[in-house]
Formats: structure tokens, C-alpha cells, sequence
């Protein structure tokens, strides 16, 4: 399927291309951003982002509509009227639910003998068109109610924190070492819910206003060490044995300390939950060269350039966190990093947001993450780039044929 998305959004493209790698791993797809100044490529599909939505769905007939999705701000639905109507819209700024439903049902039209709906099925479709915007505000409406709980939660689990510091100091009286210990592991609980609370609000409002992370040289060391000294409890409730092996990287890596104690710590409680009781959790760290091109959204970008002079040099670092649970369901494989997705019994259960979190603060480290299953158990992995990533930059320019493309690729 050729997909021509009419934009100059590089998150957008970003997740235009994740859809497509998961929409149908054995079909290629091709994904184009056209450059303004040139004729619109032949195309399965085109996503406007760029131009006026509504003179070009004016233009279209009733055959042509299912082969265009019009991306929309909320406010303008009143004014768009009948115009609209029955049209394949999604909301700005789009979820990945809302276009993965369209581009999904252009992928059936596609199959069909044909592909041109009609009669009771353009009835059928419009319905479908209708009640998907109709949920697509829904979840507006839901998200912007979270984002502003978790916004409130913060200031007094702060004020909070404050207090437990001044009393660690002894500033409003002296303490015994029992004391200072218990005040010492409530302050570090309310730091692990504010840093959630802190998660879960970005994860509610990061695809509407871009949110970049506080890069820092450090030593990723000390983020490890922390989050197996925040995970301990739990560890030992259910006696497993923790282990960590992590190799130096000769370059400095750049990273959000607070974020990336966040992604450990989720992803060793997730470890924790799902390891057999009395098995073992390992946390390994190491250089890796990162073949980013071939990198797939659903699986491993374990690639390494066999027999080159570039693996000499390795371009990022590697975290994998196993543990001696059951293997993951193959069809779960590549959903576990979904939002409220949770595939655990009452014992293992939660809220389904923790790797959640994981994916976005390691995507914006511009980083990928994975599950994989292995001979003994399951096993997560992250990679983040040596270098210091740049953020919001334009987007490569390529020239296919004679049309100027932007970040032209083959999925």
C-alpha cells in the first residue's frame, strides 16, 4: 500500500510509519511526504495534514472518499457541517487508534475485489465514519480529565516530600535511626509516585504538546543501582534473586536521570510480577551497535553490521531485563507496551501503564523498545543513542523519480 501523507509533522510521519509496520508485517507499504511544491505522487491512500481539509473533501466524489483521511482540529467539526460528513476524519492532534482504524479499513478496501464502496456499504461506512469521530472526542475528553487529575496530584505529593525532608533533617526535632529509616523509605515511595504521576500526565498530554527530556551526560549506573534498591521489597516478597551485569561505554551517554530511573524501575516491578517465585531477574547493560534503518516496529532491532569497520564503534547502549517467568503469548508480543493494556491474573494484575511510560520516555530519548521471548523466560529490551539526539529538527530530504519527497521509505 502507498500512503502520501501531506505534512510537515515529523511525529506524524513517525507514526504513520509505526502503523504501517504493524498493519500487516508481510505487506510492504510505502510511506511518501510530498514536497509542496510538486504534483501528489499516484497513491492508495493520502493523509491531509498540510492543506485546507475542507476545500479538498469539496472536490471529492463519494468513490474517491475512502481513499483520503482528513486530519482536523476539534473546533472546526461545526463549521465543516454536511461537508464532512461520512468523510474518514481523525482528530488533531491524532491518536494512533484513530488513524491505524482508517488506514485499517483503506487495507480492506484494498482487498476486495471492489474497492469502491457503495450503496449500504457507503451507508455502512459513513455510520462507521460518524462513530469513530464520536470516540475520537470521547478520548479527548478522557484524556484531558486525567491530565488534569495527575496535574493536581502533584503539588501536594511535593508538599509531602518537603515535609519528610525537613524532618530527615532534624529540623523540627531530633529522630531515632528506626525513624530516620522509615522517613527515609516513605520519602523515596512519594518520590517513585510523583515520578509516576509525572509519567502518566506526559502520557496523557505528550501527543498534544511535544515534550522533550532534560538530556544529561551521567553514568546509567547509578540509575540501575537505584531502581534495584526501590524494587527490593518486592523482589524479596516474592524471593528472587537479582543480578546485574553492565559493561562501561567508552562515549558518554545522554539522558533524562530521573525519566530513565522511571523506565528501569517499571520495567523491574514488571519483572518482578511476572518471574516465577523464587527465580531470578537479570538486568544486563552493554554497548551495542544499533542498525536503526532496519529497525521494525514489532520486533527485535537486534542488527548488527557483521564484517564492518562501523561495529567497532557502537552507536548506542543496550539494557535486557529477563526473568525466569512464562514466555509471553506470540499474539501479546507486540500490544504489552499498549495503554491499559494488562495481560495479568488478579496476582500480576495492574493498570496497564507502566511499560506504557517505558515506551514513551524511551522514545523520546529517541531510543526503541522491545519484548522478546527466550529460552529462559521473557525478556525486555531498550536501546538509547550514544550521541546526543536533536530534537524537532526538518526531515531529510530524498528525491524519488520526479517528485521531491520527503523521508520517502519502503515499510
Amino acid at each position: 500500500m502507498i500512503v502520501a501523507l501531506i505534512s510537515d509533522d515529523q511525529r506524524l510521519y513517525e507514526l504513520c510509519r509505526a502503523i504501517l509496520a504493524e498493519l500487516s508485517p508481510e505487506t510492504e507499504h510505502q510511506l511518501f511526504i510530498p514536497a509542496p511544491s510538486v504534483p501528489l505522487p499516484n497513491a492508495d491512500v493520502y493523509i491531509w495534514d498540510r492543506l485546507p481539509e475542507l476545500d479538498v473533501a469539496l472536490r471529492l466524489t463519494a468513490e474517491e472518499r475512502h481513499r483520503h483521511i482528513f486530519l482536523i482540529d476539534r473546533s472546526d467539526l461545526a463549521g465543516a457541517g454536511a461537508a464532512l460528513r461520512g468523510a474518514m476524519l481523525a482528530l488533531r492532534p491524532v491518536t494512533k487508534a484513530a488513524l491505524a482504524a482508517w488506514l485499517e479499513q483503506v487495507e480492506t478496501f484494498r482487498a476486495e475485489s471492489s474497492p469502491h464502496p457503495g450503496g449500504a456499504k457507503a451507508c455502512t461506512v459513513a455510520a462507521l465514519a460518524d462513530a469513530n469521530l464520536r470516540l475520537q472526542e470521547c478520548d479527548q475528553d478522557r484524556t484531558s480529565f486525567l491530565a488534569r487529575v495527575m496535574h493536581d496530584f502533584r503539588a501536594p505529593l511535593t508538599a509531602t516530600n518537603g515535609y519528610c525532608g525537613l524532618l530527615l533533617a532534624e529540623e523540627l526535632g531530633p529522630l531515632t535511626d528506626i525513624q530516620k529509616e522509615v522517613l527515609t523509605r516513605t520519602q523515596n515511595s512519594l518520590k517513585r509516585l510523583a515520578r509516576m504521576t509525572s509519567a502518566m500526565f506526559h502520557l496523557a498530554v505528550g501527543w498534544r504538546v511535544p515534550r522533550f527530556p532534560n538530556l544529561k551526560e551521567g553514568d546509567i549506573r547509578e540509575c540501575v543501582e537505584q531502581a534495584i534498591h526501590e524494587t527490593q521489597p518486592l523482589a524479596v516478597e516474592r524471593r528472587l534473586q537479582v543480578t546485574r551485569d553492565l559493561t562501561p561505554l567508552a562515549q558518554a551517554i545522554y539522558f533524562d536521570p530521573e525519566e530513565m530511573l522511571q523506565v528501569l524501575t517499571n520495567l523491574l516491578e514488571n519483572a518482578c510480577k511476572f518471574a516465577s517465585k523464587g527465580g531470578r531477574i537479570e538486568v544486563r547493560g552493554y554497548p551495542h551497535f544499533w542498525e536503526r534503518r532496519s529497525a521494525s516496529t514489532l520486533g527485535s532491532v537486534n542488527v548488527e553490521r557483521r564484517g564492518s569497520g562501523n561495529r567497532a564503534t557502537p552507536n548506542a547502549f543496550r539494557f535486557d531485563v529477563s526473568n525466569t517467568g512464562p514466555a509471553i503469548a506470540a499474539e501479546r508480543l507486540g500490544r504489552i507496551f499498549d495503554e491499559y493494556t494488562s495481560f495479568g491474573g488478579p496476582e500480576e494484575g495492574g493498570t496497564g501503564l507502566g511499560l506504557a511510560i517505558c515506551k514513551l520516555i524511551v522514545q523520546q530519548h529517541r531510543g526503541r523498545i522491545w519484548a522478546e521471548n527466550h529460552a529462559g523466560g521473557p525478556m525486555i529490551s531498550f536501546v538509547l543513542p550514544v550521541e546526543r539526539a536533536v530534537f524537532g529538527g526538518p526531515m531529510e530530504s530524498v528525491h524519488n523519480g520526479a517528485h521531491a519527497i520527503h523521508g520517502g521509505e519502503r515499510l
